[in-house]
């Protein structure tokens, strides 16, 4: 059984869908995205030539490979329907009685094989995207179970985990969910002793089938879904432009930008794009896609949290430039919310306090973000969740609250438009943002496009660099609250390192 929103989700969505969109929101949120998209780096090679080169490559081997009709560097890949051969495991698992041992007998009679693999959670949202699966990610598996063995792949989507590692399933419980059927890659001591390796081979999977796209073609095309493809398209960056993504993890936008339109260096010297993270390991990562697989040299990933840019004492040692405000010309902000509008997802977890957290956390990097940004400049506003409280409301508050930004239209346009609902936006401005609905095959997610005609008035009454030499404009009323309760904690420093 898949869990749905909570009770507070619930409550919070209701403000833009009828309780029907709602129950056909859960059911789309639980399987995967309708296609693969794959993103052209168009430092390597051009579009055509990659989808040239991605009909010979066995991983793609039954699948449509089709040019995107809008954005002119993304592939698209189609999701096969479910397939056939699974009908049978499909028919014993909508049998109540045959979630007990009574299914072993059952599968025998049917010629079916007898062996089971049971996944964690996360691993098994990846693999309904079309991973296979590695030993991390496996909780449980039949006794006997050996290399070559066909086996039936569940999820145990309680949280928390039902099943003990290494255990030996004999009920199903209402947390364990069918996901496919594979091929064993090593036998059962080596499935828990090994910490890497891949474990199973998927042939099927009930959602549908998507290729495993691991290492096919190495740094010339990324997995990035198609909301967030058409973020980098919005905010439009060109070469010799500096841009801010504050959000800079895991690296899909912030690479999308440096290769397909600041170009990297190979245009304009000047291009600079600077990516912030505060979680070392995030950052880690985001270092070596930038550095090492993709040798990107207009990328500073930069360990800082974004929040704290727009104060005066915020410099970075070894960058040529002392201040940050009013500095980039376009800036990227994806801030953490409640992600509402990730799929597939087997069990929301959003809470109360996670819808309330993400919505202040959010207006705190708004007042930073139109701190860094030139007059003239471009925001982009963008969420991967379903609120309007966090989406249109947003952006309604922001034309509240700073009078120098003035929406535009967020082109070129993929998605749907806006809600109205309570949000506060008007038909014309709802029109102007995109909004990403599940129910039409893709994560939920929403996008907003700013631009900054004027100067800022700074919160103190300062006229900007007067202010700033002062000690620069303080957090808006709305946000210090949120601020002080933070900076209890260990988590939030000012300080910012170039690692």
């Amino acid at each position: 059984m898949i869990q749905g929103f909570s009770d507070e989700a619930r409550a919070a969505l209701l403000a833009c869908y009828s309780p029907q969109e709602l129950s056909a929101l859960e059911r789309q949120l639980a399987t995967p995205n309708a296609a693969l998209h794959l993103r052209c780096n168009e430092l390597r090679s051009g579009r055509a030539a990659l989808l040239e080169e991605l009909r010979y490559q066995p991983e793609l081997e039954g699948f449509r490979v089709e040019p995107h009709p809008t954005l002119g560097d993304v592939a698209v890949v189609p999701r096969k329907p479910c397939a056939p051969a699974l009908a049978p495991y499909l028919a014993l698992d909508a049998d109540p009685a045959m979630r007990g041992p009574q299914r072993f007998i059952e599968r025998k009679r049917l010629g079916l094989p007898p062996h089971e693999v049971f996944l964690d959670r996360v691993c098994a949202e990846a693999v309904l995207k079309g991973a296979d699966v590695f030993v991390r990610g496996i909780r449980s598996a039949s006794a006997g179970v050996d290399v070559g063995d066909a086996v039936t792949v569940y999820a145990d989507a309680d949280e928390p985990a039902s099943l003990l590692r290494g255990a030996v399933c004999e009920t199903l419980g209402p947390g364990i969910v069918l996901i496919g059927v594979g091929e064993c890659r090593m036998d059962r001591p080596s499935l828990f002793r090994e910490w890497k390796g891949l474990g199973v081979r998927m042939r099927h999977t009930v959602a549908g089938d998507l290729p495993s796209m691991s290492g096919v073609l190495g740094d010339r095309l990324y997995v990035q879904s198609l909301p967030s493809l058409t973020a980098a398209h919005v905010l439009g960056a060109k070469p010799g432009e500096r841009v801010l993504d504050m959000c800079g993890a895991p690296g899909s936008k912030s690479t999308h930008i440096a290769t397909n339109f600041l170009r990297d260096r190979e245009v304009d010297a000047r291009s600079c794009l600077v990516a912030c993270e505060r979680n070392h390991g995030k950052l880690a990562k985001l270092r070596d896609l930038c550095e090492g697989t993709l040798g990107l040299r207009c990328v500073t990933p930069l360990r800082a949290d974004s929040t704290c840019l727009g104060h005066a004492d915020a410099r970075v040692p070894g960058l040529p430039y002392p201040r940050w405000r009013r500095y980039f010309d376009r800036v990227l902000l994806d801030p953490p919310c409640s992600a509402l509008g990730l799929r597939p997802k087997l069990r929301q977890t959003a809470t109360a306090a996670t819808l309330t957290q993400a919505h202040e956390f959010q207006r705190l990097f708004f007042w930073c973000a139109v701190r860094m940004l030139r007059v003239g400049g471009v925001l982009v506003y963008s969420t991967c969740t379903l609120t309007s409280e966090e989406n249109e409301g947003m952006v309604a508050h922001a034309l509240r609250r700073y009078p120098c930004l003035a929406l535009q239209p967020a082109e070129p346009r993929v998605g749907a438009r806006g809600r109205v609902g309570a949000s506060g936006l008007s038909e014309a401005q709802c029109a102007m943002v995109q909004r990403f609905e599940p129910t039409d095959g893709t994560e939920g997610f929403f996008i907003a496009r700013f631009l900054k005609t004027c100067e800022e008035a700074d919160d103190d009454g300062g006229d900007g660099e007067g202010a700033a030499a002062a000690g620069d404009a303080q957090p808006p009323p709305d946000s210090v609250k949120f601020t002080i309760a933070v900076a209890k904690g260990p988590t939030l420093s000012a300080r910012i390192e170039l690692l």
